[in-house]
This record gives structure tokens, C-alpha cells and sequence, in this order.
């Protein structure tokens, strides 16, 4: 939270009108720090006009964001990370950054410390970083936990995993950052319980308060339920039953996600689309 924060702060005072910011490159440095390998690559040689972030910039870059380095190793520092309040930004007003873009500034320091030689110190930030990654969880529904796990899974694969084919990483860094891997079978009631409780609480949503523009219909239309794609209704009343299901099973002890005639099933039965148990099933 310091962290997020501060960097309001530095995009407050950067502010140079109602909604922009000057120079453009000092609000984009979260989404820089998790661009895919290859739009790193592009970004290394990007010789655009000022406003667009590149390697000329890197010294500032790594100054306005030195804080983040010290808020980072206090959050890695506790136990577990949670978010406390449904809403982060209504407390603190906009702009308020989101923890993707946070998580963010905190790679692309790795990065530039790396595009640096300064390889030591980008070990080290990165080893918080995962520390941090794996630490944090959503506790208000498996689909709002999903989204954190998603970002951790972009970090890994856009940015980890090809700093280790580069050579990047130390052995010692390397070694810390596989210890630091969330390993979860799933058989936790509680979490099978909250994916019931959400999915019928989506249902709700869907028949009783005309969510219909969610479904196609323009917003100046008043909702018509008719009009809604009712398929939706009889997919999440499966899943509903999938996740009561296990949640029994967990509750008896019987359910182990990593069985594989387990993940062959729930695969054959949800081919397509987003459901919040695909945050424990690989």
C-alpha cells in the first residue's frame, strides 16, 4: 500500500492536466516493466519521440522508482499479503495505481538493472519480487485470486522465464525463486465453498438485476431478460455443482487435483471460456 502509494504521488506531481501526464513515458513504466520478451526487445531499440519509453530514459526510470525497492522488501518481509478492502481506490482517490502496474514498476527495475550490468542487485530485486508474487492472495472469491495469479504467471513466463534462457539469473536466484513456487492440490473446502458461493451469487446477478448489456444488448435499451444469453445460466449452474461437489470431496479428504483422470474430466466438461476454478487447475 506505501508503495502504491508513493507512486500516486510521483504521478500526481507529474500531472499536467485533467487526465495527462508529461512526460507520457513516466505513467507507462508499469506496463513497460511487463511487456513480452520480444516487446522488450523492441522497447531496447525503440528510438521514438521523447514521450515514449526507452533506453534513454533508464537512469531516470530507476531514480523515480528507487522507492519501490525498499516498499517491496518490507511487503516480502510479512507473512502473507492479502487486500483488506474490496475497493483499493476509493480510500485514496485516483489515481490510485493498480497492483499490476506496480508489480510492474518493480520488474522493470529488474530489467534496466540487468540492462545495466548491474546483475547482483537485479537478483536480489527480483528474488522479493517473487517472494512477494507468492505470497499475495485474493480472499474475497477464486476468480478475483485468479487475476492475481495471472499476473504472477505473466511476470514468470513474459520476463522470468526468459531472463533464465538469457543467462540473466544467478544460480543462487534461480535455485531461491524455485523455492518460492505455489504448490496447491485444491483440497481446501473453504476455497470450493467461496467458488460455489461467487457462482451462485453470479447467477443471482444475471436473472434478478437485468445485467442484460453484460449479453449484447446496447445501454440505452432498457433490460430484457429474453434477451440474455440464457446458455450462461445452465453453464454456471454446472459449474455451481462441479464446485459443491469438491468442496464435499475436500471436506472428506477424497479430492486431489493433480490426479489425472481428475483434470482429464473437469477439462472434458469445461473446454471453453473463464471460470474461476481454472485459477487450481493446470
Amino acid at each position: 500500500m506505501a508503495g502504491r502509494s508513493h507512486w500516486a504521488a510521483v504521478l500526481e506531481s507529474r500531472k499536467s492536466g485533467d487526465s495527462s501526464y508529461e512526460p507520457v513515458w513516466i505513467n507507462k513504466l508499469g506496463q513497460a516493466g511487463l511487456e513480452s520478451k520480444e516487446g522488450w526487445e523492441w522497447l531496447l531499440k525503440n528510438e521514438e519521440g521523447p514521450e515514449y519509453f526507452g533506453l534513454r530514459h533508464f537512469p531516470q526510470a530507476l531514480s523515480l522508482t528507487d522507492w519501490a525497492a525498499k516498499s517491496a522488501a518490507a511487503a516480502a518481509s510479512c507473512d502473507c499479503i492479502v487486500r483488506v478492502k474490496k475497493d483499493w481506490s476509493g480510500e485514496y482517490g485516483y489515481p490510485f495505481p493498480s497492483w499490476s502496474d506496480y508489480v510492474g514498476i518493480l520488474i522493470l527495475r529488474v530489467r534496466m538493472l540487468q540492462e545495466a550490468g548491474e546483475f547482483t542487485q537485479a537478483d536480489s530485486e527480483l528474488v522479493v519480487l517473487m517472494r512477494i508474487l507468492s505470497k499475495h492472495t485474493e480472499r474475497f472469491s477464486k476468480q478475483v485470486a485468479t487475476s492475481a495469479l495471472g499476473l504472477r504467471n505473466a511476470v514468470l513466463g513474459d520476463c522470468v522465464v526468459p531472463m533464465l534462457e538469457q543467462g540473466l539469473v544467478s544460480v543462487d536466484a534461480r535455485r531461491e525463486i524455485l523455492s518460492l513456487r505455489w504448490r496447491t492440490v485444491g483440497n481446501d473446502p473453504k476455497l470450493w465453498v467461496n467458488n460455489a458461493s461467487f457462482t451462485y451469487a453470479w447467477i443471482t446477478e444475471i436473472k434478478e438485476e437485468g445485467f442484460a448489456h453484460y449479453w449484447g444488448n446496447d445501454d440505452d435499451e432498457p433490460p430484457k431478460f429474453p434477451e440474455m444469453q440464457l446458455h450462461a445460466i445452465p453453464a454456471l449452474t454446472e459449474l455451481m455443482k462441479v464446485c459443491t461437489e469438491n468442496a464435499i470431496a475436500s471436506r472428506e479428504g477424497t479430492l486431489d487435483l493433480r490426479d489425472a483422470d481428475w483434470v482429464a474430466a473437469y477439462k472434458s466438461r469445461f473446454e471453453y471460456g473463464y471460470h474461476p476454478i481454472h485459477g487450481v487447475v493446470g
